[in-house]
């Protein structure tokens, strides 16, 4: 029988309950994957409790548990088990109230969308009038010897398209659609707020921030 077992760590983890909730029993699944080939063995270590979360009237809880407290655990019930642990030395356990409604949520975009739409154009106008648009457009109508140009307005039209579709290959969307795989500068920039936060997080916890 085979009794190699691994642990694998992320950084943070995120648990969702409800307001009902009184305690939250933490299991070795809920902080961790574990991989072994004896799936009895996998069952019995994924069902550990590894602690109880008094979440009663709490919309968030936060600890931190580590990993030499997976493996005490487990090596005093299977002292026999060969542990193997995987990517971070503690993990950030995270739990929040989940009554989000689906129709608030949506407003929630809606608004965050329109709010955006207008920043976004007043920027826009704001550099055009900034930087002189159109008389840099007359000029171009001047050097292209065009004198009816107030009709025309083909350069404002292609300008305008340009920068939409400047946009859309800058970020990589369009709705659902993707121009490739590569994550978008706003996936980037997420991740790297994600990661910020949870290591604040870790520090704060762990009592190593700095005052």
């Amino acid at each position: 029988m085979n009794k190699k077992v691994y642990l694998i760590l992320e950084k943070a983890v995120k648990l969702l309950g409800t307001k009902e909730d009184e305690k939250i029993n933490v299991k070795i699944s809920d902080v961790c994957t574990v991989s072994c080939q004896d799936k009895q063995i996998q069952n019995k270590i994924e069902h550990m409790q590894v602690c109880t979360l008094d979440v009663y009237e709490k919309k968030h809880v936060r600890i931190l548990v580590a990993l030499t407290e997976l493996i005490e655990l487990i090596e005093n019930d299977m002292p026999d088990v060969d542990i193997n642990p995987i990517g971070e030395n503690q993990v950030l356990v995270d739990y929040e109230i989940n009554n989000q409604k689906p129709v608030i949520q949506w407003i929630m975009i809606a608004f965050m969308c329109v709010f955006s739409f207008i920043g976004s154009m007043y920027v826009i106008m704001a550099y055009n009038n900034d930087v002189g648009t159109i008389e840099i457009f007359e000029k171009i109508y001047d050097l292209l010897d065009i004198a009816d140009y107030s009709e025309m307005n083909i350069i404002e039209i292609a300008y305008g398209v340009g920068l939409a579709l400047g946009i859309i290959v800058f970020y990589n969307h369009f709705g659902k659609l993707r121009i490739s795989d590569t994550p978008t500068p706003i996936q980037v920039e997420m991740d790297k707020y994600e990661k910020d936060e949870e290591d604040s997080l870790i520090a704060k916890l762990s009592g190593t921030s700095k005052k």
